[in-house]
């Protein structure tokens, strides 16, 4: 981990607020010439706590990888997190529609590296009966009529997934760097569940490019490699994205395993 700045004698310390949910608190502090982000937890969250610890365990397990900026300390008990501070704007801000296919690519590399680098476990059942089990009962009724191909597709692996797609959670640094953040929701998943949100969210923000928006996606999330399920598996991410564009999903994120 890297050090965090301490003012030396005459140095100010600058506080800056960056954003707020009724989750979390993010601000800035700058001393000199270096400055932090500072993740604070609601105290009054009845999930701070495992939120907080999740966000740690995926930070600390990043902090070898480009993949987030570099957690530079942690605090649990006071619910506190702290990060290099990465300059550029959010993915969010970037992307349009001249340029979603480079970058659906470039998420579902990000994905891929966070992926293993997250670890997995072997698993089982299939996504018919994943999604069967979702919270929201309204997925479950939308795949029924898709059940015998659900059947076909098998869970074979299961690990830490982001589990969070919004596209306000990625920063592009100035070198051109994709860098995730906001780790909260993280929770282990079928691997793989994070290019299912995030084809959802390109399918929603634009709906015109899915024909070349999610193959990208999934081209940058297999990475060259051909599994033997690959085309079942581009066609479920497709049936997922567009299914699940047409429903409210809410604000609740879906942490069962």
């Amino acid at each position: 981990m890297g050090q965090m700045p301490t003012p030396g004698p005459g140095q100010k310390v600058a506080v800056s607020s960056v954003r707020q949910t009724p989750q979390c608190l993010v601000f800035s502090v700058a001393v000199g010439d270096r400055k932090v982000a500072v993740k604070a937890f609601n105290a009054r969250w009845a999930d701070n706590k495992s939120a907080c610890a999740r966000e740690i365990q995926c930070q600390r397990a990043l902090s070898t990888t480009t993949l987030t900026p570099l957690i530079l300390g942690a605090a649990p008990d006071q619910l506190l997190v702290v990060t290099h501070w990465q300059e550029g704007p959010s993915l969010a801000d970037v992307i349009d529609g001249k340029s979603v296919v480079t970058w659906a690519r470039r998420l579902g590399q990000w994905y891929r590296s966070f992926s293993t680098a997250m670890g997995q476990q072997d698993a089982s059942g299939s996504w018919h009966d994943y999604l069967a089990r979702y919270h929201d009962k309204g997925v479950a009724r939308a795949f029924r009529p898709h059940g015998a191909f659900l059947r076909s597709l098998p869970i074979r692996h299961k690990g830490i997934a982001k589990n969070d797609a919004h596209l306000t959670n990625f920063i592009v640094s100035p070198d051109d760097r994709l860098m995730g953040i906001d780790f909260e929701a993280a929770s282990l998943k079928p691997v793989a569940w994070d290019i299912l949100l995030t084809a959802r969210v390109l399918t929603m923000q634009f709906p015109d490019a899915a024909d070349t928006t999610l193959p990208a996606l999934l081209d940058g999330w297999y990475g060259g490699e051909a599994p033997e399920d690959e085309a079942e598996f581009r066609a479920f991410v497709t049936l997922f994205a567009r299914t699940t564009a047409k429903i409210d999903l809410g604000g609740r994120r879906d942490r069962r395993p």
